[in-house]
């Protein structure tokens, strides 16, 4: 599919502007009397080609565009009644030139698996993407990045330069939840910055091995719950110097690599729940204030290692220290543990 795929769903995005769902907030032209709309949300809609000159009216106080659970349709009328059909290519190879539109107020979009485009395997979604510099929020969830082709991806949006996205520079929440990394964009992120990106959320995702001490330096929040994560992924987790979130929630972190997070001076929560921690050791994660190990696996010396986080102000154990989790946690290490941790929350 060409690159012109994406082109049709950005502009056919518009194309319902006077749906009420649609309109969040609108402001009156003194000069022509016409309503503008800075936020659109075509979420769940069939959309067609039809007010492409409409759309432009807003294209300079756009603020927010949501695109998720579309599809594109051309219109022809039968027997005086217009009906709507499934389109891949046919708004967006009239106009092209889309890819290149940057809408200057642009600050938050949304563009979510499924979002039908005809399963295009190129950049256009992120030519479109790279040239809305004043973004600030970006989601991408669901998408594979990456440049193989088979039977099982064609279903799903696959791009394949994601080095594209380093002109976002004053983006400050990225969305890749459930997301897919094959290697050769693992390898991009080495060769892409995002210098103000503050918060991550990639619950879900397959991004082993990525580079984030490179990709994004000043990141303070990172979530990879559910995620596969080994060694080589916290070595670079724990270069992030100004982290002070992560979450590790249900993940397949190994406890022996918790140590690792000693390095990071900021990190002052953590959530580990549903992990296997009996090979860990938290002694060195002196600037933790709050703590999440519900559902978590000990062994003696893990669970003991708890009793060195003088600094800990919430720790949540609830669920775990039950007789079939953790047989060698006794009632008598639990009391230590109190005893040892007086000004701290503990959830049993």
């Amino acid at each position: 599919m060409k690159f012109y795929t994406f082109a049709f769903v950005i502009i056919t995005s518009f194309l319902q502007l006077t749906a009420s769902d649609t309109l969040h907030e609108s402001s009156i032209s003194q000069n022509t009397g016409k309503a503008f709309i800075n936020e659109l949300d075509f979420s769940g809609k069939c959309l067609h080609q039809r007010d492409w000159e409409q759309a432009l009216i807003n294209k300079d106080i756009l603020e927010k565009l949501v695109l998720r659970e579309i599809s594109f349709c051309y219109s022809f009328f039968v027997d005086g009644e217009e009906r709507f059909y499934p389109s891949a290519k046919y708004f967006g190879e009239q106009f092209p030139e889309v890819l290149e539109i940057n809408f200057p107020m642009l600050t938050e979009f949304y563009f979510d698996w499924p979002c039908y485009l005809g399963w295009a395997y190129d950049d256009s979604p992120l030519i479109f993407i790279s040239h809305q510099t004043t973004l600030e929020t970006l989601s991408l969830n669901g998408w594979i990045f990456g440049r193989e082709e088979n039977r099982f991806m064609h279903e799903y949006l696959i791009v394949r330069d994601f080095r594209l996205l380093s002109s976002l520079t004053n983006l400050k929440f990225l969305s890749l939840t459930d997301t897919l990394f094959l290697p050769d964009n693992i390898e991009q992120m080495q060769y892409t910055l995002l210098p103000n990106l503050e918060i991550i959320n990639a619950d879900g995702s397959t991004i082993k091995g990525a580079h984030w001490d490179v990709f994004v330096p000043n990141l303070k929040v990172l979530s990879l719950a559910k995620s596969s994560i080994n060694g080589t992924d916290m070595l670079h987790i724990a270069k992030l110097s100004q982290l002070k979130k992560l979450n590790l929630s249900l993940s397949k972190i190994s406890g022996g690599n918790i140590k690792l997070l000693a390095k990071l001076n900021h990190l002052f929560e953590l959530n580990l729940k549903g992990t296997d921690m009996t090979k860990a050791d938290f002694s060195g994660l002196q600037t933790l204030k709050t703590l999440d190990l519900s559902n978590c696996k000990f062994s003696i010396a893990s669970f003991m290692s708890l009793f060195e986080l003088h600094n800990l102000k919430k720790l949540k154990l609830k669920n775990h220290l039950s007789e079939y989790e953790n047989p060698n946690i006794s009632q008598e290490m639990i009391q230590d543990l109190i005893g040892h941790l007086p000004d701290c929350d503990i959830e049993f």
